[in-house]
């Protein structure tokens, strides 16, 4: 029968085990085996006496353990908080603890010389009791080390496929895309579009069906993405499903930057919908939204803009939180928006009607909001009653707020055309314009005096040609003008039905308003709290006005709404415009191009040390991950590429490294072959442009580990694919090949290892962010 763990050991299984042990699935009784068998060891090393490792020690673990809301955290999610350095914040505790304890400089100044016997005792055991302390913090220390290197570690993509309009397929696929009973099932599930009704669709509207490649045969699916016209696949819009902290940082890798970012985070009220469980109360969501915030500002052009709402609970805190990511300086406004019609009147203290808008530039000095189009009924009051050929106009006051004493110049006789008497304005209200100003506003046609001159004093009259333009957008959004949540619950059940009464969405006008303000047609703009997708529905709305080309829009989102709600939302808003009951009820359908994502979690991270035999003794020991979490040579097989597993093997299901290596490079894919099997190799070749503008090919394939044979396959690639190719800045290629093959010295590329640079990108390695390529 294994000895009674002494009570510093008991208390460092119970500090372990919802922490450590949760992360790696392990039970009580695992990690009291790995406290006895490699902690427990090296106290007794530290400390010999037994008592040591009783009441004082378990009193001395408490005092430099971090409290709920001390101690700097890395934010995961879910209940699960990092420290950034623990083992620094324990040695500090420490010290600080011992000072109070057994060193007290204001008591020995109180003692007696006889006592310096009784210094030296406390000495030793102070002494003592910081090796001891010291012993422990580097123990938790080195768990939590490996824990954060895990959650940093660059994520890879685990899934990809695309959702695209059928009218962006070559016509010569769509029989065969017709013919996928999956396919069709998913057009019956989310249409309401039977056989029938399929074969009865006009082209027009057909054109507008989504494939969403999951549903379709492999082949077929990589046949369909090869057909996207390149400029299409070069600006696709994006959705992915990750952690948005995982998220930003691939982005960042990618290079890929926002006009606009738009935000609606979790309001930290303790309900279901905040996935990132607030663990510290008043912390958590600090630490959550600080990190994604100092991501998110980098992620934005020199002249962006990031808006995010909130409720009364967490204003104050996101307002600084935005002024540490983006500076004091850089903060634009707080607007309010007005989201409910109806007064709660079982409210405990006031019933609340609105939020907040915060709205932070990247340079607030560059940013200016972009106008916003006047409504028909702001444009109601114009008229052209007396037929002036400029267009409709309307009648303003021809004065001003000044009095006579403050614009002298202002105070001055009008002649009136009809009666030729002098028309003087008050003298606390002056006229609007100086005799020059109003000279010309005469000879222009710009006062009024009535249809029939029977006014006694003069109007302005105001076009509408002239004012068309838009207006500065203003600080209160009323419901009326950006909707509100009702219409936002009334816009995704005319979508799903019933389907999605669990989200809390935003109105498609409110953010058709944000998006109008900070962004302008064709540029990219980002949610990174995407949850059901109304700021990619947004994006396609403002399409559909035809005012420009299409914004390309980027989601992330980590919650089951997804798949459940965000996808199919993209599906069906590009087939139709108007729904009701989750069925469509009218056309003016859109063409999508959208890549959709899946990365890595931090759970996936965790899963080579969850099947290990010894995975707390693996994090004690200093077994960090480095960026490359897979095997030696895994890229030979680029089409089966799997993690790191159990004993340094591979397992779990192939990773998409065609589509990770596209973003470390930060490529803009014009064109993707689909996959082609011959004499035992596979290859696909991938072309785009990196950020400098070179033009890039990526020319994936298995190796067989024989050079000559490699070798003649890259041959027979390098002919292929650049038969007709005369100029080409980079070419990537693993594996054997001829550098003097004539077709790839006549393009003057040069060649760079794949899996050489996947290994440096993901490490960040900055040499290869550089505009001019490495000498020869």
């Amino acid at each position: 029968m294994s000895e009674a763990l002494p009570p510093l050991c008991l208390r460092l299984v119970e500090w372990l085990e919802p922490r450590v042990g949760r992360d790696l699935g392990l039970e009580r009784p695992a990690v009291e085996s790995f406290v006895r068998q490699r902690v427990l060891p090296r106290l007794r090393a530290i400390a010999p006496d037994p008592e040591e490792l009783g009441a004082p020690g378990g009193q001395l673990l408490e005092a430099i353990l971090p409290r709920e809301h001390e101690a700097e955290p890395c934010f995961v999610g879910r209940g699960r908080v990092i420290h950034r350095d623990l083992g620094g914040f324990m040695r500090a505790r420490l010290d600080e603890h011992l000072r109070r304890e057994l060193l007290d400089l204001d008591a020995l100044d109180r003692s007696p010389p006889d006592e310096a016997v009784d210094l030296r005792e406390r000495l030793a055991r102070a002494r003592a009791r910081r090796a001891l302390g010291r012993e422990l913090a580097a123990v938790l220390a080195a768990l939590e080390d490996g824990r954060r290197a895990r959650w940093a570690r660059p994520k890879l993509v685990l899934g990809s496929r695309w959702c695209i309009s059928l009218g962006l397929v070559p016509a010569a696929l769509h029989p065969e895309i017709l013919a996928q009973a999956a396919q069709r099932r998913r057009w019956w599930e989310q249409l309401g579009l039977d056989a029938s009704a399929l074969e009865a669709l006009p082209p027009a509207q057909r054109r507008h069906l989504v494939v969403d490649t999951r549903w379709l045969e492999p082949s077929l699916a990589e046949r369909v993405v090869a057909g996207l016209p390149p400029e299409r696949m070069a600006a696709a819009s994006l959705a992915i499903r990750a952690d948005n902290l995982d998220a930003l940082r691939l982005l960042e890798r990618a290079g890929i930057e926002a006009q606009c970012i738009f935000i609606d985070p979790p309001y930290n009220t303790g309900g279901n919908d905040f996935i990132y469980d607030d663990l510290y109360p008043g912390g958590s969501w600090a630490v959550m939204m600080g990190d994604r915030l100092a991501l998110a500002r980098q992620r934005l052009v020199e002249d962006g803009v990031l808006v995010a709402t909130i409720d009364d609970g967490e204003v104050a805190t996101l307002r600084r939180l935005l002024e540490r990511a983006f500076g004091p300086e850089n903060f634009v406004t707080q607007a309010v928006w007005h989201k409910k019609y109806a007064r709660q009147n079982d409210a405990t203290w006031f019933s609340s009607s609105h939020d907040h808008v915060l709205v932070a530039a990247r340079d607030k000095a560059r940013w200016r909001p972009r106008r916003i189009p006047r409504s028909t009924a702001q444009n109601k009051g114009y008229r052209n009653p007396d037929g002036d050929p400029r267009g409709p106009w309307q009648s303003v006051v021809y004065t001003c707020n000044k009095t006579a004493e403050q614009r002298p110049n202002l105070y001055y006789p009008i002649v009136h055309p009809h009666t030729g008497q002098e028309v003087w304005p008050e003298r606390n209200r002056v006229w609007a314009f100086s005799p020059q100003a109003h000279a010309r506003n005469e000879a222009e046609g710009r006062v009024w005096w009535g249809r029939e001159g029977q006014r006694d004093k003069p109007r302005q009259k105001v076009f509408l040609r002239d004012v068309d333009r838009g207006m500065v957008p203003d600080t209160l959004w009323t419901r009326d003008r950006v909707g509100d949540n009702q219409d936002a619950q009334r816009e995704l059940a005319a979508l799903f039905g019933t389907e999605g009464g669990s989200c809390t969405p935003k109105p498609v006008r409110l953010l058709q308003h944000v998006l109008t303000l900070g962004s302008s047609p064709g540029d990219t703009v980002l949610d990174f709290f995407a949850g059901s997708g109304t700021t990619a529905h947004a994006a396609l709305e403002l399409e559909r006005t035809g005012d420009g080309p299409p914004r390309r829009f980027v989601m992330v989102e980590a919650g089951e709404t997804f798949e459940s709600v965000l996808v199919p939302r993209l599906e069906k808003v590009a087939f139709a415009r108007d729904w009701e009951g989750g069925r469509p009820t009218g056309g003016e359908g859109l063409e999508l191009a959208c890549r959709v994502l899946a990365l890595e979690s931090y759970d996936d991270a965790l899963e080579e040390l969850r099947v290990s035999p010894d995975p707390l003794g693996r994090l004690l020991d200093g077994d960090a991950p480095g960026p490359w979490p897979l095997p030696a040579g895994a890229l030979a097989d680029p089409f089966d590429c799997r993690p790191l597993r159990r004993g340094g093997e591979a397992g779990g299901a192939p990773l998409c490294v065609v589509d990770a290596f596209a973003f470390l490079l930060g490529l803009r894919v014009e064109s993707l072959s689909p996959t082609v099997a011959r004499h035992g190799t596979r290859s696909r070749a991938m072309w785009g442009r990196d950020p400098q503008g070179r033009r890039v090919l990526v020319l994936w394939r298995t190796l067989h580990g024989e050079p000559e044979r490699d070798a003649e396959v890259a041959r027979t690639l390098l002919r292929e694919h650049l038969v007709d190719v005369a100029s080409l800045d980079l070419l990537y290629l693993d594996g054997a090949h001829d550098p003097e093959e004539p077709a790839l010295r006549r393009t003057g590329a040069r060649v760079e290892p794949i899996e050489a640079t996947f290994r440096r990108r993901l490490a960040g390695d900055p040499r290869d962010h550089g505009a001019e390529l490495r000498p020869a």
